[in-house]
């Protein structure tokens, strides 16, 4: 992580982790309420939660209008250092945008999709992963202050169908930033304020966290009969075009980033 920021002008601050094993149960039971279903998150789960709220906060009491949090396996462009030379690119009503491809087809940095123009678009979909992701310090500071989690803190910030959600979230297109195991698969957190014109580097011994338990395996998928391949292959050419017209109505309300030209010096 450290080899990909260097150079890149950035106030870089590596935080802590929140370590699972040391969370006591009755704080769990404070922050991990149940939902409808009953369930609670994982220790893993909230000690997650309360990771990416320690950088909140942080970004709620500095100086800077915005904040960038990076989980440590976030792997980076080639050319990502103006996203955090400056924040003029964001719109003034933008809170949060996430930097991350939730797999490789979207990301800028697989061979391929490395031509057009990057844009920056409300999010349509609700995509797993907050490993990279820009937060506003007003934001920052409604979000700190949030106790109780019914969900995973990726869900909380980009799923756009999560009940009580009262903000609105944006995503750069293609992703500029994707964790390394979605490319191929620590366990703390990387954070920095972006400032007006630059920024330095500090950096903090990470701590170890407990993974997350592991999902149960789906079921096997089957297989459609010819009657439903050949439905698929007539409708495919007009999903196609479909396709086509909403990317291109899309792309009148997400004009194209204007980064700024020149990097900035450590």
């Amino acid at each position: 992580m450290k080899s990909q920021f260097r150079g890149l002008g950035a106030t870089l601050e590596r935080v802590p982790a929140v370590d699972a094993r040391h969370l006591a149960e009755a704080e769990l039971r404070h922050h991990a309420k149940p939902r409808a279903d009953g369930e609670r998150l994982s220790a893993a789960e909230v000690a997650c939660f309360l990771s990416h709220r320690r950088c909140w906060r942080m970004i709620a009491e500095g100086d800077s209008p915005y904040g960038a949090i990076f989980e440590d396996d976030v792997l980076m462009i080639a050319e990502f250092a103006p996203f955090l030379s400056s924040h003029a690119w964001i719109r003034p009503e933008v809170e949060i945008v996430k930097l991350e491809a939730p797999h490789p087809d979207l990301y800028r940095g697989t061979p391929g999709n490395g031509s057009g123009r990057l844009r920056l678009y409300p999010t349509e979909k609700s995509w797993d992963g907050a490993a990279a992701y820009i937060l506003s310090k007003k934001l920052a500071a409604r979000l700190a202050a949030q106790e109780a989690f019914t969900c995973p803190v990726d869900q909380f910030l980009f799923d756009i169908t999560r009940e009580g959600r009262d903000f609105a979230s944006h995503e750069v297109r293609p992703g500029v930033c994707i964790q390394a195991g979605r490319l191929e698969g620590s366990d703390d957190f990387l954070t920095s304020t972006i400032g007006a014109d630059r920024m330095n580097t500090v950096v903090i011994e990470p701590t170890n966290i407990v993974l997350p338990e592991p999902r149960a395996v789906p079921a096997p998928k089957i297989k459609p009969g010819l009657p439903a391949k050949l439905v698929r292959e007539v409708r495919r050419p007009f999903e196609q075009v479909q396709f086509w017209l909403r990317k291109q109505a899309d792309m009148r309300y997400a004009p194209p980033i204007a980064l700024p030209r020149k990097r900035s010096r450590l």
